[in-house]
């Protein structure tokens, strides 16, 4: 297993302020009640009063007592998913420059590591809700864009260099699948050459696997200034034909991945930095309601003990709205899921 060699590695156990400075509809939809906006950029073009909707969100979503609790429970790292528009405003996005400088404030006060996401990127790197702006993705197309989303992480870092409590920095999240990407490569090696010279030597310079992490295993060399870490996210809900195969196939496949993790640690570390207990809703459906709950929860269970393997690992996401969300990591804590997890564990060097 990929360690630092001089002082002796935490195991991350962490969670997503998802669904707070990236607005996604299905997680906070009292946001969106009453507009016809599905993201960020329509939410703040259409809707009248949508700075101040926005503003009440980003001020009451997530509070101090928030990161008091997630100490509590054991709970060291989050991850929080940024816009590229985070320090300034850039079309209908309004910048939330106080949010994240309080954010930084509070990982300090409750000891938490916090790891800086670029969770969407300008002209979107994927089309989706939680990039800013569903539909055609150009970030990949224009280099132009590329080169925004660099200076945005350079500011990023810049700005919390001096901060304790800044673990790393993660150069763009869920870029779109491909065979070769060599855009995405030729990306991921430029920012980190202009990350190297601003970030402090702790942090970890973090690249996602864009779903393909055998292929992308590797794609930043080791550094001897900076720890390089691989961000997996692995969800099971969306797998084709999944409603037609037994819940124990799902169990397979995470078994399966105990034996991967260990392989492409040889390279850097790695962390799964999204999964959840959410299964095929069509293989839900042909079970009780009594029984949806139980094989979810066992199913994020069993995902904890297999991650094991990893460095550690965030989940997706702190909260939603729904109290009983399976998506909803205060609310399985609060049912007994996480109990066995929480404890403290330390990877030896």
């Amino acid at each position: 297993m990929y360690t630092n060699d001089m002082n002796t590695v935490d195991f991350i156990k962490g969670v997503n302020l998802g669904g707070w400075l990236v607005l996604e509809r299905w997680m906070t939809p009292s946001v969106f009640k009453g507009t016809g906006a599905n993201d960020e950029w329509a939410f703040m073009s259409d809707v009248a009063d949508a700075e101040a909707k926005i503003y009440t969100h980003r001020q009451t979503f997530i509070q101090e007592s928030d990161f008091a609790w997630l100490q509590q429970q054991g709970i060291n790292a989050v991850r929080l998913p940024l816009g590229y528009w985070w320090n300034s405003d850039d079309g209908p996005y309004k910048n939330c420059l106080e949010q994240v400088d309080w954010a930084v404030e509070m990982c300090e006060k409750y000891k938490l590591k916090l790891l800086l996401d670029m969770h969407g990127a300008p002209g979107s790197q994927n089309g989706r809700d939680h990039s800013g702006r569903i539909g055609k993705a150009h970030w990949q197309r224009e280099q132009y864009l590329q080169d925004k989303t660099i200076t945005s992480l350079e500011a990023l870092a810049q700005r919390y260099r001096s901060s304790p409590a800044v673990w790393g920095i993660q150069l763009l999240n869920e870029p779109p699948v491909g065979v070769f990407n060599l855009k995405l490569r030729a990306f991921y090696k430029k920012a980190e050459r202009v990350l190297r010279e601003v970030a402090p030597p702790h942090w970890r310079i973090v690249f996602h696997d864009s779903f393909t992490p055998r292929l992308l295993n590797g794609v930043l060399p080791r550094q001897a200034k900076h720890k390089i870490a691989m961000d997996i996210h692995w969800y099971h809900q969306t797998f084709a034909l999944g409603s037609l195969v037994p819940i124990s196939w799902y169990e397979a496949i995470v078994r399966y991945r105990a034996k991967l993790l260990p392989a492409l640690q040889k390279r850097q570390e790695v962390y799964i930095g999204e999964f959840s207990g959410a299964l095929n809703w069509k293989l839900l459906q042909k079970l009780s309601a009594k029984e949806r709950m139980p094989h979810m929860q066992q199913h994020i269970k069993l995902q904890l003990e297999v991650y094991e393997q990893a460095n550690g690992w965030f989940y997706w996401s702190y909260k939603t709205e729904k109290t009983n969300d399976i998506w909803n990591f205060r609310a399985q804590v609060e049912a007994g899921v996480f109990s066995d997890a929480l404890s403290g564990r330390t990877l030896e060097p």
